[in-house]
């Protein structure tokens, strides 16, 4: 398995843990376990797969914290899909290793805390999935930075400061075209 680039799992009831030794996987570039029944976390092991481009285990019943220490070393990840699980704690304040993200969607877990102003080196970041969790305090306005952000939903945070969405919402809309916001 030392040339597998592409490792697509999902959609089965494949259940448990993921796989602890994935050191024969260092070419994988994409993994995607969705919509399983797996459980724990996210193993330190994953954080050797530098070639990693796209990492999919939404849709599953993964818990504990969300893996900070993990992923912060997939350098080269564009696409981070975590969504509909029960991860807890919190976002990391410093997405700097994580610049390449074009794709981050962690909808419906159980994450908390501040959003952070990290958020605002993602500068290639088009797609941002928060809703449903539990995060707190104000929206960082650094985040209308991301120019190319053209999806973000942070709906159901109920704790998210409304004032500061608003202003996220009127300075997305100034860069839409003109045609558009005439509908």
């Amino acid at each position: 398995m030392d040339e597998l680039r592409m490792c697509d799992l999902s959609h089965n009831v494949f259940a448990g843990d993921l796989p602890y030794d994935v050191s024969g996987c260092r070419e994988l570039r994409r993994f995607d376990a969705s919509h399983n029944c797996i459980t724990g976390g996210l193993p330190s092991t994953f954080a050797k797969l530098k070639q990693l481009t796209s990492l999919n285990l939404s849709h599953n019943q993964m818990d504990g914290p969300f893996p900070v220490s993990t992923l912060t070393e997939l350098h080269a990840l564009s696409e981070l899909h975590l969504g509909h699980n029960a991860l807890s704690g919190y976002l990391p304040h410093d997405f700097t290793p994580l610049s390449r993200l074009t794709e981050l969607g962690v909808a419906n877990n159980q994450l908390s805390g501040p959003l952070p102003k990290g958020l605002s080196v993602l500068e290639g970041l088009t797609e941002l999935e928060l809703q449903n969790n539990k995060l707190t305090g104000d929206v960082p306005i650094e985040l209308k930075k991301l120019k190319n952000l053209s999806r973000i939903d942070l709906t159901g945070n109920r704790q998210l400061e409304r004032f500061t969405l608003a202003e996220l919402r009127v300075a997305m809309a100034k860069r839409l075209p003109n045609c558009i916001r005439k509908i």
